[in-house]
């Protein structure tokens, strides 16, 4: 049960129909934060940019997007310095979208 009013809650037992100790979530998820952190400040950006982008869906994959009310193909094929969405579309034109201008169309 979900007490926030976020708009599409889930919990792993919802996914997976499995129990979790929640203790032992928490720590694994800790370890992770610390292991990537630990890259931050090392310097490590660019295998940090690679993790994070071979994790996106449909990266390098075309796929339906709207902007501004335009419907338009295209991949994703980068993420910008300041976390932009970088698009082609068939055209080849290249976009550097801000969080929420673009959206995947299903």
């Amino acid at each position: 049960k979900f007490v926030a009013d976020a708009p599409n809650p889930v919990s792993l037992k919802q996914i997976t129909s499995k129990d979790y100790d929640v203790k032992m979530v928490a720590e694994v998820i800790s370890e992770y934060i610390n292991i990537w952190y630990e890259k931050l400040q090392s310097g490590h950006f660019n295998e940090i940019d690679s993790a994070y982008f071979n994790h996106l869906f449909r990266a390098n994959e075309w796929a339906l997007f709207s902007k501004q009310g335009e419907i338009f193909e295209a991949k994703i094929i980068g993420i910008g310095e300041f976390g932009q969405l970088i698009l082609e579309d068939k055209n080849g034109t290249i976009s550097k979208n801000m969080f929420k201008e673009v959206e995947f169309v299903i």
